[in-house]
């Protein structure tokens, strides 16, 4: 990001911002503390400075890896009287891109015990997060870099657009952010205290992570652990649209369903139950959530599912783009009905845009093969398959799984302004199988808003009945969340 504008505090002010709000509170958590600790990668020791001058105003694998502090002066020696504190593990949170074509290549990892973030490359990442920062909030974190970039940064912000009086720079060769309120030496980890209430105040959802290097290779790297907010509100910025767990034995209010030539669905037995004849090609369930009303470009569903005698293939997850004067965008994530493996997830289907109807002409394969199949932004995209594998078929078994999808369309309204900044994402039983993004997965003429999305959907030709079920199903934006 080249901003050789330096961002210099002035006098401290409130600042308010919309706090996201959830549409079922029993799904929200609060957490007030007088410490609280986000813990976020990795790194060690050092200290921080108070602003100089006047205060001022201002998963998972990745892929992104979606899966004590003490105060210290820049010498390395410790004391221990920190306040006491709250974990919070970071494998629980969920990282997406920050800022419309900034985040372009490079890693984004956290560890297995949820305590680092590790950057390499030019990412700009955020994790949802409503945050009040009071007067009194002090952040905290160890940093190390071993290569410098042009911004290593930490801060918050309240949309997508990266707001430099918000952000702490605190290591890289460009002036972007607020400068004055710690600078790494560039040697080991040190530990870094930030006093943020003053320089700003305000209700935030968003906590950003910035480590950018606008090169062909970028090399810079970050990693960010024991990150501690001291008094500072805390709560999760998910807002939940729909949540299903079909304990009421009917269907749901606010869903479309249905079924033809021969195919059932039922709720009796406390989940949504489908069962499917011998496919013909014509066999269909619908379940369908409109969205369209909510203006969303981009959604997080997660459900559970099983299979529990025969495996067969069917749409399964079809997220449908807003059909305007004939053109649209879709994404499947669908179960193969070719033969090859009958009820295996191997792919998910997208069109690239290349044409005004985007259905399933693209494809990412969970095994990571044929990579040239992304369309338009092969070779740009940052496109992970953890597992190099399909979800089989025997995988299945007869018990239930736990699947999360994350799907965002790239933006752009012209040929001129498009940006491949689309995400898919997929994990089943907390491990992560695809995990792209800077997809190209829309023609820019198409609405970039979801119409609606369809569970169980159409099957195809086969030699035997099957039945499939779901249950606990969540449909969200800004985040997963728990049933």
């Amino acid at each position: 990001m080249n901003l050789s504008t330096p961002y210099r505090p002035k006098a401290p002010e409130v600042t308010e911002a919309l706090k996201p709000y959830s549409l079922l509170s029993h799904l929200k958590t609060t957490l007030f503390v007088s410490s609280l600790v986000l813990l976020t990668a990795c790194g060690g020791g050092g200290s921080g400075s108070s602003p100089s001058g006047e205060a001022s105003d201002t998963n998972q694998n990745d892929s992104t890896s979606q899966g004590n502090s003490t105060d210290q002066g820049n010498s390395t020696n410790q004391d221990n009287t920190s306040d006491a504190s709250t974990t919070l593990d970071l494998n629980t949170l969920f990282f997406t891109s920050y800022g419309e074509g900034e985040d372009t290549s490079g890693n984004v990892e956290i560890s297995a015990d949820g305590t680092q973030l590790v950057m390499s490359g030019n990412r700009w990442q955020k994790v949802n997060q409503n945050i009040t920062i009071t007067p009194d909030t002090v952040l905290e974190f160890d940093f190390q870099s071993d290569a410098e970039g042009e911004i290593h940064a930490i801060g918050f912000d309240t949309d997508n657009s990266p707001s430099a009086d918000r952000s702490f720079q605190i290591f890289g060769s460009e002036n972007w952010g607020i400068t004055g309120a710690y600078q790494y030496s560039g040697l080991q980890t040190e530990h870094v205290t930030i006093p943020v209430g003053e320089y700003f105040t305000g209700e935030f959802n968003r906590m950003v992570f910035i480590n950018d290097e606008d090169n062909a290779s970028p090399q810079s790297n970050s990693r960010f652990s024991n990150i501690a907010l001291r008094n500072a509100e805390l709560s999760s910025a998910t807002t939940v649209l729909a949540y299903e767990n079909f304990n009421d034995l009917q269907a749901p209010d606010g869903w479309t369903t249905g079924a033809q030539q021969g195919a059932q669905l039922s709720f009796e037995n406390g989940y949504a139950a489908g069962q499917y004849p011998i496919p013909t090609g014509e066999s269909y369930i619908w379940f369908n959530k409109y969205l369209i009303e909510e203006q969303l470009s981009e959604v997080f569903v997660q459900f559970k599912a099983r299979m529990p005698n025969a495996t067969h293939g069917l749409k399964f997850l079809k997220i449908f783009g807003e059909n305007v004067n004939g053109g649209y965008a879709d994404v499947t994530y669908g179960l193969d009905y070719t033969g090859i493996d009958n009820g295996s997830l191997y792919s998910v289907s997208f069109g690239d845009g290349s044409t005004v109807t985007n259905d399933t002409q693209n494809i990412i394969t969970l095994s990571g093969t044929s990579p040239e199949l992304i369309g338009r932004s092969y070779g740009s995209a940052m496109v992970k398959t953890p597992q190099n594998q399909a979800f089989s078929s025997t995988d299945w078994g007869t018990e239930w799984h736990i699947f999360k999808m994350h799907f965002k369309f790239n933006s752009g309204s012209t040929a001129e302004n498009e940006v491949a900044n689309g995400e898919i994402y997929l994990e089943i039983d907390n491990k992560v199988y695809v995990d792209a993004k800077g997809v190209f997965n829309r023609h820019y003429s198409n609405s970039s808003y979801i119409d609606h999305l369809g569970l169980f959907g159409w099957s195809q030709g086969g030699s035997e009945s099957f039945n499939i079920d779901y249950d606990d199903v969540i449909i969200s934006k800004d985040g997963f969340t728990n049933p």
